[in-house]
């Protein structure tokens, strides 16, 4: 019997957070279009979309596209860490990447 390969605790978390991320893309890609803005048959439950007349958000002082708009700068600054810190140990990020991450047509495609 082949001894299984162990992965390192970076590659191990990477595989972790791309799998969920497919998962969520999985769901929405086969959520029914009537999924999205059906009421909630919870009491106090709210539609998936949740992003009615540009609501707020639950539990946020931001409405929805204030809060997307939030969120996806964070997570930007975090990729401009990420290829900060790359550079500093040594290890840059090839140029071919730094182009690749603004062609968001291309990435949206994959």
């Amino acid at each position: 019997m082949a001894k299984a390969h162990r992965l390192s605790t970076a590659d191990a978390l990477l595989q972790a957070y791309s799998a969920s991320a497919r998962v969520n893309q999985y769901l929405v890609e086969r959520l029914h279009s009537f999924g999205w803005r059906a009421p909630s048959p919870l009491p106090k439950g709210r539609t998936v979309a949740a992003l009615e007349d540009n609501g707020k958000i639950v539990g946020s002082p931001h409405r929805a596209a204030e809060f997307l708009s939030y969120y996806m700068v964070h997570d930007a600054h975090h990729r401009g860490q990420i290829v900060q810190q790359a550079r500093l140990l040594g290890h840059p990020i090839s140029q071919q990447t730094m182009i690749g991450m603004w062609q968001w047509s291309a990435r949206a495609k994959e």
